[in-house]
């Protein structure tokens, strides 16, 4: 039996069915649309900029985003960043790797489709 990432957990205290928290101390709050509803990653800017170039000049470059990141506008603390072209599931499975929940991905069969939603999410964002 394949496990699809929608299987996966991962535990934070803040971890609710529409927000999944990569790390507990990140400052940015993914905003995905999967369909029916909103889902939320929480991440940190740092992290993110060290494995993509996309989100680096996003985070760290001239754009709203890494204006807004020293301000912090909402009252969480976290910045909301609305990614609603990309694929929730390959964001979750992106966001956990980065952020060192590999107990949550290694050692598990994937089904092709995690796979593929994965590998499209490290080119749109050019991840290494």
């Amino acid at each position: 039996m394949s496990l699809g990432i929608t299987d996966l957990e991962i535990t934070a205290e803040e971890s609710s069915p529409t927000r999944h928290v990569c790390d507990p101390q990140g400052d940015i709050l993914l905003i995905l649309d999967c369909g029916t509803e909103l889902r939320e990653l929480q991440v940190s800017s740092s992290t993110l900029s060290l494995a993509s170039r996309v989100f680096k000049a996003m985070f760290r470059g001239y754009f709203k985003e890494a204006q807004d990141l020293g301000k912090k506008p909402e009252p969480t603390g976290l910045l909301r960043i609305d990614l609603p072209e990309d694929n929730f599931e390959g964001m979750l499975f992106l966001c956990g790797l980065f952020h060192f929940n590999h107990g949550v991905y290694f050692g598990k069969p994937y089904d092709s489709e995690a796979i593929l939603n994965l590998a499209i999410v490290c080119d749109k964002h050019d991840c290494s």
